[in-house]
């Protein structure tokens, strides 16, 4: 377990590493206007492929177990309905741009080309933790690190189309890579047995679509609310500062990787381990986030000065902000996988709902006050308000209260 724990630190080493390079370089190579405009395509398809994974890769995870007898099988049907749902997402999102001249419109294309390599590539990362092959997993992502960072080597840029092409280009060099790595494990299926297959994981997929477009409002939303009240601009600041909290999340993300996988298997034999399970990880996330926000927090002036151009000098009530967001991030994120490998799709939907139209409210309340200082406070309420009811839920599930 412990070599399997090390793989996946390296793992997310690798995939954050290279998103936090990757953007600092954007940073210091593009405008704040068009680093804000690279913000607003980047969640864009964290949107689309977070519904992909929805329907097919959380499906493939919860039922993987449950498929013994015609596992290949199965896993084939996913991947070849993923991308037949990423070709049909390409279509219908490429009509905008043939009759608009919004340069995010007419990016729209590339941007869902690049969602459909990133979402088949992170497809063979969490097939290869599924079967306990994580060297695997860390080779697909190296692959892309390597990619990107030679394609960024041999060229120089300045603008949003060079930037999208690159990300386009590592993913779709994963993609292949990953797609060698899981070779044994496709075969040829009849396509009416896709449509069959597509309808049964629909029932509970779209539940799971839902949750992942509410959350992604409640994640994202943000970057379309500052676009339109303080410019893309204004987007850059305050991705800028979010960039300064992500390496804590590293962490979190490689360990939910096996995490996820466990309490799926616990779910199914000892109920009593899957509790278990659930408090220890949550606290250590409480506690690794809580660490991380005292040291950023404590050098956070040096850290500013070191790395950022002078646009980008007044950021640290921002650092503040992300910081009490991180810490009820990471108390939720056990608590949410737990709800999704006990099947409590439909549960998680409709409390998103809420809390997606109270963050509306927080989100301008917000801004209306304290600018965009104000965006990522309202932000960290809601996620304050998901932890205690998701929380509160597991407790009374669990015959903890009463």
């Amino acid at each position: 377990m412990r070599g399997k724990i090390i793989v996946s630190l390296l793992n997310q080493f690798v995939t954050s590493g290279t998103n936090f390079i990757f953007s600092y370089y954007l940073i210091r190579s593009l405008s704040q206007e068009v680093f804000g405009l690279y913000g607003i395509c980047y969640a864009t398809i964290l949107l689309i492929a977070g519904v992909l994974n929805a329907l097919i890769t959380t499906q493939l995870i919860v039922y993987y177990h449950e498929k013994n007898d015609k596992i290949h099988e199965y896993i084939s049907k996913m991947f070849y309905l993923g991308v037949l749902l990423s070709i049909a997402i390409l279509l219908v999102l490429s009509i905008p741009s043939f009759i608009t001249d919004n340069l995010i419109v007419e990016l729209l294309p590339l941007v869902v080309i690049s969602t459909g390599f990133y979402f088949l590539r992170d497809f063979t990362v969490r097939l290869s933790y599924i079967q306990n092959k994580e060297i695997h997993a860390l080779i697909i992502n190296f692959s892309a690190c390597i990619s990107l960072f030679i394609a960024v080597l041999i060229t120089s840029f300045d603008d949003l189309l060079s930037a999208l092409w690159y990300l386009t280009i590592s993913q779709l060099v994963a993609l292949i890579v990953g797609i060698y790595c899981s070779r044994g494990n496709f075969t040829k299926v009849d396509f009416n047995e896709l449509v069959t297959t597509f309808l049964e994981i629909f029932d509970l997929g779209k539940w799971g679509c839902g949750t992942d477009i509410i959350l992604w409002l409640r994640s994202h939303s943000y970057i379309y609310i500052v676009t339109g009240l303080a410019g893309s601009s204004g987007v850059a600041i305050v991705n800028a500062a979010k960039m300064l909290v992500t390496p804590a999340v590293i962490l979190m993300p490689a360990l939910s990787q096996l995490l996820m996988p466990h309490m799926a298997r616990l779910a199914i034999k000892s109920k009593v381990q899957l509790i278990k399970t659930t408090w220890f990880v949550t606290l250590v996330y409480i506690g690794i986030a809580i660490l991380y926000s005292f040291l950023l927090l404590f050098f956070n002036q040096e850290i500013i000065d070191l790395l950022y151009p002078d646009d980008y000098k007044n950021i640290e009530t921002l650092l503040y902000a992300w910081s009490l967001y991180l810490i009820f991030y990471a108390a939720v994120e056990t608590l949410r996988i737990y709800m999704q490998v006990t099947k409590q799709f439909k549960m998680i939907f409709y409390i998103n709902i809420y809390l997606a139209f109270l963050l509306m409210l927080c989100v301008y309340v917000g801004y209306v006050m304290l600018k965009v200082e104000g965006i990522v406070i309202g932000l960290m309420v809601i996620e304050a308000i998901f932890f205690v009811i998701l929380f509160g839920i597991f407790l009374k599930q669990n015959g903890l209260i009463y």
